[in-house]
């Protein structure tokens, strides 16, 4: 392949490193379902939606105020702790109490993903009428 940049990822070569990339993922995940949380706090504040008010009801108020649903990126749940008054993601905490990521289960959509990668690849050339990118992933075979 003729490409300026290539940049190719294997997990099985960087078994040292996979833990740590890993890591990085569910803290990237985690900061995600925080900040979502902060969203979602108005609507029960607000009382738009009803204390005991769970995912999708949650879900369908904030599209309707925001435009938009600010759903946690591995699906956690969030619920309104009246008496400290915040919401908590049932796996991520609060914003003002964070629980400290771990590595996604290799049951949820993010571990089995990672897990079904055998190589990623990524290769960017520059022609006269821009730039190209491409992406090859390349899984393992199913189990």
């Amino acid at each position: 392949v003729e490409a300026h940049m290539v940049l190719q990822l294997s997990p099985q070569a960087a078994k040292r490193l996979w833990p740590v990339a890993l890591w990085y993922v569910e803290t990237e995940i985690s900061a995600s379902a925080l900040a979502n949380t902060a969203l979602l706090y108005p609507l029960w504040r607000a009382k738009i939606v009803p204390y005991e008010a769970r995912n999708q009801q949650v879900y369908d108020a904030a599209y309707q105020l925001y435009g938009f649903a600010p759903i946690s990126p591995d699906q956690s749940k969030v619920v309104f702790d009246e008496k400290r008054d915040l919401v908590v993601n049932e796996k991520h905490g609060s914003v003002s109490e964070p629980w400290f990521p771990r590595q996604p289960t290799p049951d949820s959509p993010v571990g089995q993903l990672l897990d079904s990668l055998r190589t990623v690849r990524v290769s960017l050339e520059f022609r006269e009428d821009g730039a190209y990118t491409t992406l090859t992933i390349q899984r393992n075979s199913a189990r």
